[in-house]
């Protein structure tokens, strides 16, 4: 069956009326699964969001690989957290790699902060904390805090980090350096992010030597 060629506002109120429906064989899902089927890549994004509403999992994973392979960056960044944590599929680190490497490459902010933690892990590659780093300042960079807390952390632990498993030597190396943790998780903290609000508050109450001057009015 040929597809129709739908229009932009057609396609918009056909995506509308399915997500807002729960009857599945709706004209309009029928109609949204033929122009994806022929290759429109909303219609496409617009059946993994219905499909996941809708408990059809694997139906998802396959509109979502669909829309990727034509370069769609909401995509590639939902299969990367969909396969790195195993939503609805057998999860699989390395593919969720793959992903998050389109999408950050693509400018996708959850891609970059997902790839720096698994360079930082070595989760799904091989562990660098150099390339961590990159990712989550250029993922800080776009305002996310998440990030600007990751690398307070990184900074004020150092890598590896206490506790870690065994990490090799190619992985790389990070001194402490409280200077640049503080500033990191000040950033977050004017974000309202909360664990660097925490961390932040008990450095400014305790101080940090030559880098913050304890201030116990400004911890509470």
């Amino acid at each position: 069956v040929e597809a129709p060629v739908m229009s932009e506002e057609a396609l918009q109120r056909a995506e509308a009326e399915i997500l807002g429906s729960l009857d599945k064989s709706s004209d309009s899902v029928k109609v949204l699964r033929l122009a994806a089927t022929a290759g429109e890549v909303d219609a496409q994004w617009a059946l993994v969001q219905y499909c996941e509403q809708h408990m059809l999992p694997e139906e998802a994973l396959e509109w979502a690989r669909r829309a990727s392979a034509q370069g769609f960056v909401k995509a590639h960044s939902w299969l990367g957290v969909h396969l790195d944590e195993g939503i609805n599929c057998t999860a699989n680190h390395v593919e969720a790699h793959r992903f998050y490497q389109l999408g950050a490459e693509a400018g996708d902010e959850v891609s970059m902060t997902n790839i720096a933690t698994q360079y930082y892990k070595g989760q799904g590659t091989e562990p660098d904390i150099e390339k961590a780093i990159q990712w989550y300042e250029r993922a800080a960079g776009k305002g996310v805090a998440q990030a600007m807390h990751r690398l307070g952390y990184i900074y004020q632990a150092g890598y590896p980090a206490e506790g870690m498993e065994a990490v090799p030597r190619s992985a790389g190396r990070v001194r402490p350096d409280l200077a640049k943790a503080v500033r990191w998780f000040e950033k977050a903290a004017e974000k309202s992010y909360p664990d660097s609000m925490f961390v932040l508050g008990s450095l400014l109450y305790e101080g940090v030597p030559s880098v913050l001057p304890p201030d116990q009015a400004r911890a509470a």
